[in-house]
Protein backbone atom coordinates (compact mmCIF):
# COMPACT_ATOMS: atom_id res chain seq x y z
CA UNK A 1 0.00 0.00 0.00
CA UNK A 2 1.84 3.23 -0.92
CA UNK A 3 2.03 5.89 1.05
CA UNK A 4 -0.58 8.60 1.76
CA UNK A 5 0.71 12.10 -0.38
CA UNK A 6 -0.20 15.30 0.94
CA UNK A 7 0.25 18.97 -1.01
CA UNK A 8 -0.07 22.40 0.26
CA UNK A 9 -3.16 24.43 -1.04
CA UNK A 10 -2.08 27.10 -3.16
CA UNK A 11 -5.13 28.48 -4.54
CA UNK A 12 -5.90 30.91 -2.02
CA UNK A 13 -2.40 31.76 -2.14
CA UNK A 14 -1.85 32.89 -5.56
CA UNK A 15 -5.17 34.06 -5.35
CA UNK A 16 -4.14 36.95 -2.52
CA UNK A 17 -0.40 37.66 -4.53
CA UNK A 18 -2.14 38.14 -7.13
CA UNK A 19 -4.98 40.45 -6.38
CA UNK A 20 -2.33 42.80 -4.09
CA UNK A 21 -0.44 43.31 -7.51
CA UNK A 22 -3.91 44.15 -9.31
CA UNK A 23 -4.97 46.29 -6.64
CA UNK A 24 -1.31 47.68 -6.09
CA UNK A 25 -1.48 48.03 -10.19
CA UNK A 26 -4.78 50.31 -9.98
CA UNK A 27 -3.35 52.70 -7.36
CA UNK A 28 -0.21 53.04 -8.98
CA UNK A 29 -2.26 54.25 -12.68
CA UNK A 30 -4.52 56.27 -10.34
CA UNK A 31 -7.31 54.10 -11.23
CA UNK A 32 -7.60 53.88 -7.07
CA UNK A 33 -6.89 57.57 -6.55
CA UNK A 34 -5.32 58.68 -2.94
CA UNK A 35 -7.93 59.34 -0.77
CA UNK A 36 -10.46 56.89 -2.30
CA UNK A 37 -12.19 54.95 -0.21
CA UNK A 38 -11.61 50.86 -0.71
CA UNK A 39 -15.51 49.12 -0.64
CA UNK A 40 -14.77 45.60 0.63
CA UNK A 41 -18.58 44.07 -0.72
CA UNK A 42 -17.63 45.85 -3.87
CA UNK A 43 -14.45 45.51 -4.46
CA UNK A 44 -14.71 41.44 -3.68
CA UNK A 45 -17.46 41.27 -6.10
CA UNK A 46 -15.63 43.00 -8.79
CA UNK A 47 -12.28 40.92 -8.58
CA UNK A 48 -14.53 37.94 -8.30
CA UNK A 49 -12.96 37.21 -4.67
CA UNK A 50 -14.08 36.14 -1.21
CA UNK A 51 -13.80 39.05 1.48
CA UNK A 52 -11.41 37.15 3.43
CA UNK A 53 -8.94 37.38 0.49
CA UNK A 54 -9.67 40.85 0.16
CA UNK A 55 -9.12 41.40 3.59
CA UNK A 56 -6.05 39.35 3.88
CA UNK A 57 -4.43 41.22 0.94
CA UNK A 58 -5.39 44.74 2.11
CA UNK A 59 -3.53 43.87 5.51
CA UNK A 60 -0.33 43.46 3.24
CA UNK A 61 -1.10 46.48 1.18
CA UNK A 62 -1.10 48.28 4.50
CA UNK A 63 2.00 46.58 4.97
CA UNK A 64 3.43 47.89 2.28
CA UNK A 65 1.77 51.49 2.93
CA UNK A 66 -0.64 51.53 0.04
CA UNK A 67 -3.66 51.67 2.04
CA UNK A 68 -4.28 52.94 5.44
CA UNK A 69 -7.10 51.09 7.58
CA UNK A 70 -8.76 52.74 10.26
CA UNK A 71 -11.06 50.94 13.32
CA UNK A 72 -14.58 51.68 12.40
CA UNK A 73 -13.56 53.84 9.08
CA UNK A 74 -12.80 51.37 6.58
CA UNK A 75 -10.21 50.82 4.42
CA UNK A 76 -8.72 53.92 2.01
CA UNK A 77 -5.94 54.34 -0.50
CA UNK A 78 -3.07 55.82 0.87
CA UNK A 79 -3.15 59.88 0.93
CA UNK A 80 -0.66 62.32 2.97
CA UNK A 81 -0.18 66.38 2.92
CA UNK A 82 3.15 68.28 2.97
CA UNK A 83 2.72 69.03 6.45
CA UNK A 84 1.51 64.77 6.89
CA UNK A 85 4.84 64.06 5.39
CA UNK A 86 6.87 66.56 7.28
CA UNK A 87 5.83 64.98 10.26
CA UNK A 88 6.84 61.53 9.33
CA UNK A 89 10.26 63.16 8.57
CA UNK A 90 10.29 64.67 11.68
CA UNK A 91 9.80 61.84 13.74
CA UNK A 92 12.04 59.91 11.78
CA UNK A 93 14.69 62.43 12.37
CA UNK A 94 14.28 61.26 16.14
CA UNK A 95 13.78 57.98 16.05
CA UNK A 96 16.15 56.08 12.61
CA UNK A 97 19.20 57.30 13.93
CA UNK A 98 19.61 55.42 17.04
CA UNK A 99 18.00 52.57 15.81
CA UNK A 100 20.60 52.24 13.30
CA UNK A 101 23.33 52.90 16.19
CA UNK A 102 21.69 50.41 18.36
CA UNK A 103 21.80 47.37 15.45
CA UNK A 104 25.06 48.34 14.57
CA UNK A 105 26.70 45.90 16.94
CA UNK A 106 24.63 43.01 15.06
CA UNK A 107 25.54 43.51 11.57
CA UNK A 108 28.32 41.85 10.25
CA UNK A 109 28.66 38.36 8.99
CA UNK A 110 25.56 36.99 7.24
CA UNK A 111 23.46 40.09 8.50
CA UNK A 112 25.70 43.01 6.35
CA UNK A 113 25.96 40.46 3.41
CA UNK A 114 22.18 40.47 3.41
CA UNK A 115 22.20 44.53 3.85
CA UNK A 116 24.48 44.50 0.84
CA UNK A 117 22.22 42.50 -0.70
CA UNK A 118 19.48 44.52 -0.71
CA UNK A 119 21.42 47.68 -1.40
CA UNK A 120 22.50 45.67 -4.62
CA UNK A 121 19.11 44.71 -5.77
CA UNK A 122 17.82 48.55 -5.14
CA UNK A 123 20.45 49.76 -7.21
CA UNK A 124 19.98 47.37 -9.99
CA UNK A 125 16.32 48.15 -10.06
CA UNK A 126 17.28 51.67 -10.25
CA UNK A 127 19.70 51.24 -12.97
CA UNK A 128 16.17 49.43 -14.83
CA UNK A 129 14.22 52.00 -14.15
CA UNK A 130 11.85 49.97 -11.74
CA UNK A 131 10.75 52.60 -9.07
CA UNK A 132 8.51 49.76 -7.59
CA UNK A 133 11.18 47.49 -7.08
CA UNK A 134 13.87 49.64 -6.19
CA UNK A 135 11.42 51.34 -3.32
CA UNK A 136 10.52 48.15 -1.79
CA UNK A 137 14.13 47.01 -1.69
CA UNK A 138 15.26 50.57 -0.16
CA UNK A 139 12.48 50.32 2.54
CA UNK A 140 13.42 46.71 3.18
CA UNK A 141 17.15 47.41 4.08
CA UNK A 142 15.64 50.03 6.71
CA UNK A 143 13.45 47.62 8.19
CA UNK A 144 15.75 45.13 8.36
CA UNK A 145 18.24 47.87 10.56
CA UNK A 146 15.01 48.52 12.42
CA UNK A 147 14.21 44.76 13.12
CA UNK A 148 17.74 44.47 14.22
CA UNK A 149 17.66 47.71 16.85
CA UNK A 150 16.76 45.17 19.42
CA UNK A 151 13.83 47.55 20.62
CA UNK A 152 10.49 46.53 19.26
CA UNK A 153 8.40 49.40 20.08
CA UNK A 154 10.91 51.60 17.95
CA UNK A 155 10.36 48.63 15.61
CA UNK A 156 6.67 49.18 15.18
CA UNK A 157 6.28 52.79 15.07
CA UNK A 158 9.02 52.91 12.19
CA UNK A 159 7.04 50.52 10.54
CA UNK A 160 3.77 52.41 10.98
CA UNK A 161 5.13 55.57 9.87
CA UNK A 162 7.35 54.75 6.85
CA UNK A 163 5.90 52.47 4.50
CA UNK A 164 3.29 55.19 3.70
CA UNK A 165 5.38 57.58 2.67
CA UNK A 166 7.46 55.06 0.38
CA UNK A 167 4.13 54.08 -1.30
CA UNK A 168 3.14 58.05 -1.61
CA UNK A 169 6.37 58.31 -3.60
CA UNK A 170 5.76 55.46 -6.30
CA UNK A 171 1.94 57.34 -6.31
CA UNK A 172 3.53 60.75 -7.32
CA UNK A 173 5.93 59.27 -10.10
CA UNK A 174 3.23 57.92 -11.92
CA UNK A 175 1.73 61.65 -11.94
CA UNK A 176 2.53 63.90 -15.08
CA UNK A 177 2.74 66.49 -13.03
CA UNK A 178 5.84 65.01 -10.88
CA UNK A 179 9.58 66.43 -11.17
CA UNK A 180 10.85 63.16 -12.11
CA UNK A 181 14.34 64.00 -12.72
CA UNK A 182 14.07 65.56 -9.03
CA UNK A 183 12.46 62.30 -7.93
CA UNK A 184 15.16 60.41 -9.41
CA UNK A 185 17.85 62.42 -8.04
CA UNK A 186 16.84 62.15 -4.42
CA UNK A 187 16.57 58.29 -5.02
CA UNK A 188 20.60 58.27 -6.07
CA UNK A 189 21.26 60.15 -2.94
CA UNK A 190 19.09 57.91 -0.84
CA UNK A 191 21.42 54.91 -2.52
CA UNK A 192 24.77 56.89 -2.24
CA UNK A 193 23.54 57.08 1.58
CA UNK A 194 22.39 53.15 2.07
CA UNK A 195 26.58 52.96 0.99
CA UNK A 196 28.02 54.98 2.92
CA UNK A 197 25.69 53.07 5.83
CA UNK A 198 27.16 49.92 4.82
CA UNK A 199 31.12 51.23 5.12
CA UNK A 200 30.16 52.86 8.49
CA UNK A 201 28.45 49.36 9.98
CA UNK A 202 31.53 47.86 8.27
CA UNK A 203 33.71 49.74 10.25
CA UNK A 204 31.61 49.57 12.98
CA UNK A 205 32.04 53.28 13.18
CA UNK A 206 29.05 54.68 15.55
CA UNK A 207 29.91 58.26 15.51
CA UNK A 208 29.93 58.20 11.95
CA UNK A 209 26.55 56.32 11.36
CA UNK A 210 24.13 58.67 13.31
CA UNK A 211 24.77 61.66 11.42
CA UNK A 212 25.24 60.16 8.39
CA UNK A 213 21.48 58.66 8.87
CA UNK A 214 19.88 61.66 10.22
CA UNK A 215 21.64 63.90 7.68
CA UNK A 216 20.17 62.06 4.98
CA UNK A 217 16.92 62.37 6.31
CA UNK A 218 16.99 65.85 7.38
CA UNK A 219 17.70 66.28 3.41
CA UNK A 220 14.94 64.37 2.10
CA UNK A 221 12.93 66.59 4.65
CA UNK A 222 13.98 69.50 3.05
CA UNK A 223 13.31 67.96 -0.78
CA UNK A 224 9.30 67.64 -0.06
CA UNK A 225 7.23 69.78 -2.37
CA UNK A 226 10.09 70.17 -4.81
CA UNK A 227 11.74 66.97 -5.98
CA UNK A 228 9.92 64.36 -3.65
CA UNK A 229 6.15 65.16 -3.58
CA UNK A 230 5.25 67.92 -5.42
CA UNK A 231 1.94 69.25 -5.94
CA UNK A 232 0.10 67.81 -3.19
CA UNK A 233 -2.44 68.84 -1.56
Amino acid sequence: MGRERTFNKIETVSKKSRLIELLKEAILSGRLASGEAIVEGRMSREFGVGQGVLREALIELEHQGFVQRTPYSGTRVTTLTHDDARHIYDLRILLEPPAFVQAAPKIKGETLAELKRIAWRAQKAFSNGDLVHEYQHQLAFRQLVWSLSGNDYLERILDRLVPPLYALYLIRASFSGTNLDGLMGTIAVALENQQLVIEAFERGDLDELRPLVQDFLVRMKAAIGEELLPDMG
